[in-house]
């Protein structure tokens, strides 16, 4: 998932060094890529990188992410795939470029059976009750309390108890 965030000045969603060096090249990535929700529209809205949303969801595709999240509840247009259109319509983006996120994305639905008959579908039998089981919930929690990792610590944390200052800053820093 690509985030909000720019990384060495350029937002995650369309990142060469995050989507292309590190992620398709270094590690050899061959899923697919899905934005955080409203990410590809930061570029043009929020990042200020590109003239028009187009060439923000153009370029987006470009450098790999190939499904932007968007609140299907909020959605009673065409906003969310309209840019894409667009793009396309202007030249912005190839009809190739399409069928490499088509490709990535529909090679996960393969492979999750979603186009196969449910008795084929392994994941299609098993019970809901077994997905929150006290035995997955300890895992789960194993793994976040083992997936931690602290890059610097210049004195800050732990923090200390008592009255304590902290800033809050950016776009939804008000928001509950």
């Amino acid at each position: 998932m690509c985030a909000y965030n720019s990384i060495n000045g350029q937002p995650a969603c369309v990142n060469e060094f995050l989507l292309q060096d590190q992620l398709r090249g270094k590690w050899g990535f061959q899923g697919y890529v899905v934005s955080d929700c409203d990410a590809v529209i930061n570029i043009f809205r929020d990042h200020h990188l590109t003239k028009s949303q187009p060439e923000a969801s153009a370029l987006a595709v470009q450098r790999g992410m190939d499904n932007e999240c968007t609140d299907f509840a909020k959605v009673k247009d065409d906003h969310d795939y309209k840019p894409y259109l667009d793009a396309y319509k202007q030249g912005l983006l190839k009809e190739g470029e399409i069928d490499t996120a088509l490709v990535r994305l529909f090679t996960a639905r393969v492979k999750l059976g979603m186009f196969d008959p449910p008795e084929m579908v392994p994941y299609s039998t098993i019970d809901e009750k077994e997905l929150d089981t006290p035995e997955h919930r300890a895992m789960a929690h194993a793994l976040a309390n083992e997936s931690m990792v602290l890059l610097k610590n210049d004195g800050t944390l732990p923090l200390k108890l008592g009255p304590l200052k902290i800033a809050l800053i950016g776009p939804l820093a008000e928001s509950d």
